[in-house]
């Protein structure tokens, strides 16, 4: 429903096991750029080692051997034959060794929502309950077909070294907060002086060389002072052990929330996905009380949008009738030239089905907009039989005459509309392709309410009249 656009720049996030060497990510990231340029849609191919950076939210990750990001910048959409998703596809295939790696994800930049196609939110803050929804989570997913990169946020992507104190550092009087000040300071640095120069105050920082900085022994073999003035090893204190750590905690209404996240190959429709997974994922949230599990992400924009549309629908289709009803005096006829609007969504269906092009959002958003164009030709149409019958002529011969005098204003009004859309219906651009699924729904609904209008509307007409005569006749009891 919503639309996948086509994508001129592709983003590869690639992110291995923690701690692989920083050489091993490079040779499978170059793997990946030689697949993209082998590719003829490629146009050029930048790559980053040791950092990554969210692409809608501009935000860093923190460095780290096991992460790669590459940008692959594509020939524009109208030099070339394929589409970025099958481009995508032909360079995924040609990596063999895709199977190293933790995640990696492709992502195209292009226009409409953003984010990947299947998003889930596991909120709640029991951790442990929370990883195991998650892996069911998974889990599903799996089990659709063109349903491909399944990953999660929540993995610990900083290395560290962790301090921890030993039983027999309360007898030294050593406190956590002593040792990781004393720490620090070999590190970081600890301001010995604040001296000012040209009226501006200067700290100088005492702290290791850069050399011995960079040097896990150095904190091994380093010394730390106790409260009553004595030296000792680091080690008769404290233990150094090594282990990760979160980058970034998530939160989402301030709970603490793990996003699980998929793509879906081409051909695959993930508001289909969506759809099939919603139940599951309820049947879940009962096993898991404590913990919130819903979609997001494309799913919620979907919702979002059908929440509002059927109101802005509503509200046109009133506005219509009143100002039908307004200009006519009378509460039947506008609902006669109304008839054209459900005639121009069989035009909207037959003109996306001929040009190629799938019924999105965009596709609604142009049938509300024809709802109040397609209105015109049945209002002259009307109005010009109206006066022909308050010059005293019958329905039918001024359902003929309207026909007959306003089938060439009516039919060059449409067509002159039909022909100002048509170099956008065929152009080929990366940017026009946003509003071609809407210049379809004006073009062809226009064309198929026209032709429909001058042949049902004056038969409905009658029909509308015959009514109010049998209805006149069982009120009145006379004709």
């Amino acid at each position: 429903f919503l639309p996948k656009n086509d994508a001129e720049t592709v983003v590869v996030d690639l992110r291995m096991p923690v701690g692989t060497p920083l050489p091993v990510t490079e040779a499978l990231v170059r793997e990946i750029e030689a697949a993209a340029l082998a590719q003829p849609e490629t146009r050029s191919v930048s790559a980053i080692v040791g950092e990554a950076a969210d692409i809608e939210t501009a935000i860093a990750d923190a460095p780290a051997t096991h992460v790669g990001q590459l940008f692959i910048e594509l020939v524009p959409v109208e030099e070339r034959d394929r589409v970025s998703t099958a481009v995508t596809a032909s360079i995924r295939e040609a990596i063999p060794s895709l199977d190293t790696a933790e995640s990696i994800r492709f992502t195209e930049v292009s226009g409409g929502p953003g984010g990947r196609d299947i998003t889930v939110e596991v909120r709640g803050e029991d951790r442990a309950a929370a990883l195991l929804a998650v892996e069911r989570v998974k889990a599903i997913l799996a089990e659709y077909e063109g349903v491909r990169d399944i990953s999660d946020d929540d993995y610990e992507s900083q290395r560290e070294i962790q301090v921890a104190l030993r039983p027999g550092a309360a007898a030294m009087g050593l406190t956590v907060a002593d040792v990781a000040r004393q720490v620090r300071g070999v590190l970081f640095g600890l301001e010995a002086h604040t001296f000012s120069e040209r009226r501006e105050d200067i700290d100088v920082r005492v702290r290791l060389e850069e050399e011995s900085r960079r040097r896990i022994e150095t904190i091994e073999s380093m010394w730390i002072v106790t409260p009553d003035g004595r030296r000792a090893p680091i080690g008769e204190g404290a233990e150094l052990i090594d282990g990760t750590s979160f980058a970034t905690l998530r939160r989402v209404d301030r709970e603490r929330t793990i996003t699980v996240s998929a793509d879906c190959a081409f051909g695959t429709n993930p508001e289909q996905v969506n759809e099939a997974i919603t139940p599951r994922l309820q049947a879940l949230q009962r096993e898991f009380p404590g913990l919130r599990i819903e979609t997001a992400g494309r799913a919620e924009d979907v919702r979002e949008a059908f929440s509002s549309l059927p109101m802005a629908i509503g509200a046109a289709m009133i506005l219509i009738y009143v100002i039908l009803a307004w200009l006519f005096s009378s509460y039947v006829e506008p609902l006669a030239v109304m008839v054209a609007i459900p005639f121009a969504v069989i035009g909207v269906v037959w003109g996306h089905l001929a040009m190629g092009y799938q019924l999105d959002f965009l596709s609604v958003i142009g049938i509300v907009a024809l709802s109040g164009v397609v209105v015109n030709n049945s209002l002259v149409f009307v109005d010009f039989a109206n006066r022909a019958r308050d010059a005293g002529r019958p329905l039918k011969e001024a359902l003929v005459a309207a026909g007959r005098q306003r089938l060439r204003p009516i039919v060059l009004t449409s067509l002159t509309t039909f022909l100002g859309l048509t170099p956008l219906m065929a152009e080929q651009s990366f940017q026009a392709r946003f509003l071609i699924p809407m210049a379809i729904s004006i073009a062809f609904g226009l064309l198929s309410s026209t032709v429909l209008t001058l042949v049902v509307l004056p038969a409905f007409l009658v029909v509308l009249d015959d009514i109010k005569a049998a209805a006149h006749f069982l009120w009145f009891g006379r004709t």
